[in-house]
C-alpha cells in the first residue's frame, strides 16, 4: 500500500478501544463499514496469510457462535458484534501485513505522544485549579467521562478544595492508555532505537497512574536499555520531577504519594479476606478460580460469569479462562497465540527479548483483550520488532 492508504488504517486501529467509539454505537454496524473499507484496499495486497491463520480466526469466530448458543443470554447483538470484531481484525491484520508498517507506527507513536502530554498537562492543570470536565459523555458501561484540557478520565477523585485525576487519553481507562504505551515503548526501542522517545513515553505513562505500567515499564528500562544510554536521560528527568513536585503543596502531594508509589505499597498488605482491598483484580481472580473449579474446559459463559459474583469483571486472563474453560480460551483466543508463536518460533531468542516477551505476558494477563484491533496489531509488531532485531519488513 501507499503511505496515503496507510493513513486509513491509524484511525481504524486506534477507533475500537477507545472512547471516540462511544459517539457511533452500535459497534456491529461501525466494524461492518470498516471492513468493507478496508476490503476495498485487499485487491493491492501481496503478502498472504498462512494457512493457520486462517484456521485460527475460522475457529475463533465458530467457537464464539457455539458457546454463545450454549452457555449465554447476551443478546444477539453482543454476539454479532463479536464475530464482526474478529472478522474485522483478520482484514485489517492482512490490510496491515501490506501497509507501510513503519508509517503507521511512527504515525501511532506520534499521537499517542500528544496524548501523553495533554494527559500530564491536566493532571496538574486539575490538580492545582480544581478545574472541571470541559464535557462529560456516557461509556458504554454505564460510567461517565469527563473531558480535561488534553484528556478524557472516567477516574477523578475530589477531595477539599481539589480534585485528582487518573487520564485514559482517549482510551475508557488509564489502564487500556498505559497498556499501548507500554507495548509502543518497545516497538520503539526494538524498530527505531529510538531512547529519548521511549524515556518521555516512560514517564509520561506515570501519570496513568497504571501500577501494572509504572512496575512493568521501569523493569524494562532498567533491565533491558543499557545504562550508558539511559543514565543521560534519567538525571535531567529526575531533576525535573523533583522541581515540579515541589510546586505542589504538601496535602495535595500526599495525595499523588498515595495514588502512585503507595498503591504499590498497598498490593501487599492483605485485608481480611486474604487480598488486597486496593488491589480490585485480586478478588476478580478469586471468584474466577472458584468459577473455573467447576467448570474448567469449556466455562460457564459469560452471563452466568457475572451472574456468579459482583466482583467478577473481564479485568484479568483468568476471567476469560473462567468464561469459556481452559479448552475455550485456547480456541477463542487461537488468532492471537498460534500468528505470535510462529512468529517467535523462527527466532533464538536473546535474554532481553525473552525478558520482553515476559513482561508483556504479564501485562496483558491484566488487560487480556487481545480482539481489539490496535492491541492485536501493536501486540503483533511487539513481535515482529523483536524478530526483525530493529529491522522493519
Amino acid at each position: 500500500m501507499l503511505k496515503r492508504e496507510s493513513l486509513i488504517l491509524i484511525p481504524l486501529l486506534v477507533l475500537y478501544p477507545s472512547i471516540i467509539f462511544n459517539f457511533i454505537a452500535p459497534y456491529h454496524q461501525v466494524l461492518a463499514i470498516a471492513s468493507l473499507i478496508l476490503f476495498v484496499f485487499l485487491r493491492k495486497c501481496r503478502v498472504e496469510l498462512p494457512l493457520v491463520a486462517y484456521v485460527a480466526f475460522a475457529t475463533s469466530i465458530c467457537f464464539q457462535v457455539l458457546h454463545f448458543i450454549y452457555t449465554d443470554y447476551l443478546g444477539f447483538d453482543k454476539v454479532l458484534s463479536a464475530i464482526l470484531r474478529t472478522a474485522f481484525i483478520f482484514v485489517l491484520l492482512i490490510c496491515y501485513l501490506n501497509s507501510d508498517k513503519l508509517f503507521i507506527l511512527k504515525t501511532i507513536t506520534v499521537l499517542l505522544v500528544f496524548l501523553l502530554i495533554g494527559n500530564a498537562l491536566s493532571f496538574f492543570v486539575v490538580l492545582m485549579l480544581d478545574m472541571n470536565p470541559l464535557m462529560e459523555l456516557q461509556l458504554h458501561d454505564g460510567r461517565t467521562a469527563g473531558l480535561y484540557l488534553g484528556s478524557f478520565s472516567a477516574v477523578n477523585m475530589q477531595f477539599s478544595g481539589f480534585r485528582f485525576l487518573r487520564g485514559a487519553g482517549i482510551f475508557d481507562e488509564p489502564g487500556a492508555f498505559g497498556f499501548v504505551t507500554f507495548l509502543l515503548m518497545i516497538i520503539n526501542y526494538k524498530y527505531f532505537g529510538n531512547i529519548k522517545i521511549v524515556f518521555l513515553m516512560y514517564v509520561l505513562g506515570f501519570f496513568t497512574f497504571s501500577i501494572a505500567f509504572i512496575i512493568l515499564s521501569t523493569i524494562y528500562v532498567v533491565a533491558v536499555i543499557p545504562f550508558k544510554r539511559s543514565f543521560s536521560l534519567m538525571i535531567p528527568i529526575i531533576l525535573l520531577g523533583v522541581m515540579l513536585l515541589s510546586l505542589v503543596p504538601g496535602e495535595k502531594l500526599d495525595i499523588v504519594y498515595h495514588y502512585s508509589v503507595g498503591r504499590i505499597s498497598s498490593l501487599y498488605s492483605d485485608s481480611e479476606s486474604g487480598v488486597s482491598s486496593s488491589n480490585t483484580r485480586g478478588h476478580v481472580v478469586a471468584v474466577s478460580n472458584a468459577i473455573i473449579a467447576d467448570a474448567p474446559l469449556f466455562g460457564v459463559g459469560e452471563y452466568a460469569a457475572y451472574q456468579y459474583s459482583s466482583f467478577f469483571s473481564t479485568a484479568s486472563v483468568v476471567s476469560y479462562v473462567a468464561m469459556y474453560g481452559l479448552v475455550g480460551y485456547l480456541l477463542y483466543s487461537m488468532p492471537l497465540w498460534l500468528l505470535l508463536l510462529q512468529q517467535v518460533s523462527q527466532v533464538r531468542l536473546r535474554h532481553d527479548d525473552a525478558l520482553t516477551i515476559v513482561l508483556v505476558g504479564l501485562l496483558f494477563s491484566q488487560r487480556p483483550y487481545w480482539d481489539l484491533p490496535l492491541n492485536y496489531i501493536l501486540l503483533l509488531a511487539v513481535v515482529q520488532a523483536i524478530k526483525s532485531k530493529g529491522q522493519v519488513k
